[in-house]
């Protein structure tokens, strides 16, 4: 019995000692690894520089950001898809009033509607660099955004294109 005991303390001991070579020699500077964002080397962040809400309007290539938080009013999802100058954004408040403003960009017109409304609202915009400008304020208030929509990061990664997202609905009437 003693015997087994020691058996099983080293058997223990050299499997603890394998996890900790293991974890430690997954990244062995223990720093950040940084992460591919855009298509572009230009646009690498570590988790401790996200994206702020103007700079993913600025980014090239096809890239999909979202940002979520919970309050005790209730949570707020926010997702943005970005590709071939086309740009949707979909800005969720789940809560006791569940709702969502839609938005798609294309072509210079910026289309916009709340999910599951039958009208909406159309507007030129000149490029998707402007499209931070043009989202209402109230999207982009500290409501959903927290006090500073500067302050918000946004994860944002590479994104295999759906064209399907940046069709505008035939069922909703823009004016």
């Amino acid at each position: 019995m003693n015997q087994n005991t020691l058996i099983g303390g080293i058997i223990l001991i050299l499997l603890i000692l394998l996890g900790i070579w293991y974890f430690s020699s997954a990244n062995p500077s223990g720093s950040p690894v940084p992460q591919q964002i855009a298509n572009t080397p230009a646009a690498t962040v570590t988790p401790s520089t996200p994206n702020t809400f103007r700079s993913i309007f600025t980014q090239s290539g096809n890239h999909q950001c979202s940002y979520s938080q919970v309050q005790s009013a209730g949570q707020t999802s926010s997702v943005i898809y970005i590709a071939d100058g086309k740009m949707r954004g979909e800005f969720r408040t789940m809560g006791v009033t569940p709702s969502a403003n839609l938005m798609i960009y294309s072509e210079g017109i910026l289309y916009s509607w709340k999910e599951g409304a039958s009208v909406g609202k159309k507007s030129s915009i000149k490029s998707i660099a402007d499209l931070p400008q043009a989202i209402p304020s109230d999207l982009t208030s500290g409501a959903i955004f927290g006090a500073n929509s500067e302050s918000v990061g946004w994860d944002c990664h590479d994104w295999a294109k759906d064209v399907k997202l940046f069709t505008v609905p035939a069922y909703v009437k823009f004016s």
